[in-house]
């Protein structure tokens, strides 16, 4: 039987398979021909078609604020990521799949994603919150009275939690994710200089120019639609442009922190903050996030490599182990 962990997220899928790691990690969209449901390329390179074909075809995300909001398209997606690594429906029936959900899942949602996995005919699938995935993808050890404390930010959800051996001690799932940011910076492209970009360029200048270093000053020339005549133009932004939401952002971070922090019992809290606040998720990738939450909350904060990563190699490693994924996996 094959073993699979899946990040469905927002804005980008990522599937470990056992024994053989990470084997995809593409953006979870679709293109379909505009007007109609017919899918015209998934992942990669329906963002590919999207960027040069603009006016014949819709750009469709059905994972949306930490659900799945188009469940259908959700699973024309998965079927076709599982295709390409070689699990065509009639393997994907001998299949254990686990998958990372929100913290703090409803029914309703576990729901939303075992509607998609029985449709991409996978034979057995579980379900674990992705903090607890990311310390784990992390290498680190689940105590009873120490418990490791996460903070994950995809695209729409940051998830933040302290994470025992039992599960979440505390946690919350909020719409605090980097998608948050990109709008952010489309409001104060238009506010400030009257200027609309869509929000694959927002995102391309918080990946390029956002930084919570004071003095950064990178610059990025992007194009985007004069509010006032609707013309084309050009408009160049600087990290100190951004530096207002991008601060803001990051207050908002270290806010939700502290709330997860006083939830758990002052022990608890203080040998979390001394073993160290772990970012994950691509949004731990925001340039002095770590420094900035650490300054705010006098606490060591670690950015691990490949932070975007730490979900789905945490998943690879609780659905190989029966125990592991028999304790920590949510009834449903």
């Amino acid at each position: 039987m094959m073993r699979l962990a899946i990040d469905f997220g927002t804005s980008e899928t990522k599937i470990y398979l056992e024994g053989n790691g990470i084997v995809l990690a593409e953006p979870t969209c679709a293109a379909i021909s505009s007007g109609t449901r017919e899918v015209r390329a998934v992942g990669a390179a329906a963002r590919k078609l999207n960027v040069g074909a603009s006016d014949l075809v819709s750009f469709v995300r059905p994972v949306a604020a930490g659900g799945i909001v188009d469940p259908g398209m959700a699973a024309a997606i998965l079927s076709s990521f599982l295709n390409k690594i070689g699990i065509p429906r009639r393997k994907a029936r001998r299949c254990t799949a686990l998958f990372s959900v929100p913290c703090g899942a409803s029914n309703a949602l576990l729901g939303a994603y075992a509607s998609v996995a029985q449709a991409c005919g996978l034979g057995t699938f579980r379900f674990i919150e992705a903090p607890i995935l990311a310390a784990i993808g992390q290498g680190m050890a689940l105590g009873d009275e120490r418990p490791a404390f996460v903070v994950d930010i995809g695209a729409a959800t940051a998830n933040i939690a302290a994470v025992t051996s039992d599960g979440i001690a505390a946690g919350i799932g909020i719409g605090l994710g980097g998608s948050k940011l990109d709008a952010d910076i489309a409001d104060m492209a238009k506010m400030r200089m009257g200027v609309q970009i869509g929000p694959l360029t927002a995102e391309r200048v918080k990946l390029t120019v956002a930084s919570l270093y004071a003095g950064d000053n990178v610059r990025i020339t992007v194009r985007g639609k004069e509010l006032l005549s609707g013309r084309g133009c050009q408009v160049t932004l600087t990290s100190a442009d951004l530096d207002a939401c991008v601060r803001r952002y990051g207050d908002l971070v270290a806010e939700y922190i502290r709330l997860v922090l006083d939830r758990i019992s002052p022990r608890a809290a203080a040998f979390a903050m001394r073993r160290g606040i772990r970012l994950s998720g691509g949004g731990a990738r925001l340039v002095g996030l770590d420094e900035y939450c650490a300054q705010a909350l006098n606490a060591d904060v670690v950015v691990p490599k490949e932070p975007h990563l730490c979900v789905v190699r945490g998943g690879g490693v609780a659905v190989a182990d029966f125990s592991l994924l028999d304790a920590l996996s949510i009834e449903y």
